[in-house]
């Protein structure tokens, strides 16, 4: 309900950082946001597999999510 900065990071399954889409962004309150990861990492395209994504806000909260990539 607060306005905040948030940073959105992608990890692979060794918790090696692969992407970071969203890097300190002011989010406002009562506006729906939609993120986009393209798939690259720092090595090039990601791989099939498990990625979780980090959601970090500058009040301190953090949420991670896993997602599933698999490339057609």
């Amino acid at each position: 309900p607060l306005e905040t900065t948030v940073t959105i990071r992608i990890y692979d399954q060794a918790n090696r950082l692969v992407a970071e889409p969203v890097s300190n962004e002011i989010r406002l309150t009562g506006i729906a946001y939609c993120d986009h990861w393209d798939g690259t990492t720092k090595l090039g395209t990601a791989s099939n597999g498990m990625y979780y994504i980090s959601i970090e806000m500058s009040n301190g909260t953090r949420e991670v999510y896993p997602i599933f990539v698999k490339k057609k």
